[in-house]
């Protein structure tokens, strides 16, 4: 699994814009996400996910896979107080670690470069030398990660149930063996 953080930063916190654009999180990620959007970063060159599910299944069906199971976007409490959420975390988990490393950093990067809403835009110009900040941009808080390790399957945790298993069932036998011989 690779996971990046990213934060909506306001410039002035106490503006009803970066109030604005805490409640419109969603709808920023709504261009990332697209059907279209997540076609491509499907179908790079460099990447081919799903290559094995892309040949038995059509490209929709491995879509909602990848949107249902794969990519999770989950925003983070990052207030004390409350209210709306302004940090989210993006994780991709797929079976090759690099291909899941490329994969979230991709989708960083299309939300940072301009599939997001002109209130995020870091700033509005209205001619070269004048620049107008915006109420708000968007900060890395957290590069995509390299997994270390997979996920799953978890072999230690299955060994170690396969050997448990195997004494209870072997004491069972013998109770049961040792218990016919003596009728």
């Amino acid at each position: 699994v690779s996971t990046a953080v990213l934060h909506l930063v306001s410039t002035d916190p106490r503006s009803a814009a970066s109030a604005a654009s805490g409640e419109n999180m969603q709808e920023a990620l709504r261009p990332v996400l697209s059907r279209n959007s997540l076609a491509e970063i499907i179908q790079r060159p460099e990447l081919q996910l799903y290559a094995p599910e892309r040949r038995r299944h059509s490209l929709d069906e491995v879509i909602q896979r990848m949107r249902e199971r794969d990519l999770r976007v989950t925003p983070l409490r990052d207030s004390p107080l409350g209210g709306r959420p302004t940090a989210f975390r993006i994780s991709f988990e797929y079976s090759d670690a690099a291909k899941a490393h490329s994969s979230v950093q991709e989708i960083v990067a299309r939300f940072m470069e301009g599939a997001m809403p002109e209130q995020f835009v870091t700033f509005a110009s209205t001619a070269a030398s004048q620049r107008k900040p915006s109420p708000a941009y968007l900060e890395v808080l957290g590069t995509a990660s390299m997994p270390e390790r997979p996920v799953s399957p978890n072999r230690a945790a299955i060994g170690a149930a396969g050997c448990l298993a195997g004494l209870l069932m072997g004491l069972a036998i013998a109770h049961f063996r040792r218990r016919a011989s003596h009728s």
